[in-house]
């Protein structure tokens, strides 16, 4: 593979916990609609005699991107893994046109749509199988054409400068996410990246975000989620939490048609649109 440092078209190169509230340790109040905005250190022997002295931090504003079809163009390596599994069994591949939809919920659904195109139902313990081998073989793929999205380093970089915390939160498992974002080389600048099996839930749950924030100790109240998905937006409104709607990625209908707060066509737009909502919360 070649090499790349994150810019803008480039290929690649090649868990965080929530905080447990136990003796000196750092807790959140990982609520959207009860969030204090602060960390607040609990556990100290003097903490309840001193509780209205306690150490509070401002949160930051925190910005949240989904990966898959947001972040980064993923499917031409996902749609080569499920080719991939198709034609050992001698099934018809699909063209990467496809993607649109058949990615965004995960690799099992992935999968399970992949051989339903094939006229295929899977049983329960074949469809794990295909799955585990899925993630083998992606694993050894991840990023052979994966490339970011036009715009997302430069809009990435100002939104630190103006202080806002970032982090993913998405259904591509956190070990791959992980391994993606750092072939990439954009995975320093996320201070939480939690996939679909960081959590006992995944989205659309709403607590797939509320804790990603909680985890990347940002401030809920001051939160934006990106996304390119009905899953994306849904989640995002059933958190409570304001959703920019990209259209370049994976969903068969228009994004529009899920009523997020703001579509954006280009990366360059998003940290007015960011601040422009946040100003009007």
């Amino acid at each position: 593979m070649s090499s790349c440092v994150g810019s803008v078209g480039s290929r690649c190169r090649g868990s965080i916990s929530c905080a447990d509230g136990s003796e000196g340790k750092a807790r959140s109040h990982s609520s959207p609609l009860f969030s204090t905005g602060t960390l607040v250190y609990e556990g100290s022997r003097h903490a309840h005699a001193h509780r209205a002295n306690q150490t509070e931090i401002p949160m930051n504003p925190i910005v949240v991107f989904d990966l898959d079809g947001t972040l980064a163009d993923t499917a031409p390596d996902l749609m080569a893994t499920l080719n991939t599994l198709l034609a050992q069994e001698g099934l018809p591949t699909l063209p990467v046109s496809r993607a649109k939809s058949l990615i965004g919920a995960g690799a099992r659904a992935l999968i399970a749509r992949g051989y339903e195109s094939a006229g295929l139902e899977l049983t329960p313990e074949r469809h794990e199988l295909l799955f585990q081998e899925f993630l083998t073989l992606y694993r050894q793929n991840i990023c052979n054409e994966t490339q970011l999205f036009p715009g997302v380093v430069a809009a990435m970089d100002s939104l630190s400068r103006s202080g806002f915390t970032l982090a993913v939160c998405t259904n591509k498992v956190e070990s791959h996410s992980r391994l993606l974002l750092d072939q990439l080389g954009i995975i320093e600048r996320f201070a939480a990246i939690c996939g679909r099996d960081t959590f006992a839930f995944c989205k659309p749950d709403p607590r797939h975000l509320t804790e990603t924030i909680a985890m990347a100790k940002g401030d809920a109240r001051r939160a934006v989620m990106i996304g390119d998905s009905h899953t994306d937006i849904a989640t995002a409104q059933s958190a409570r939490i304001p959703v920019i709607a990209v259209p370049f990625g994976y969903t068969d209908q228009p994004v529009e048609t899920y009523e997020p707060d703001r579509v954006i066509a280009h990366f360059d737009l998003l940290p007015e649109v960011v601040a422009e909502i946040l100003s009007g919360r």
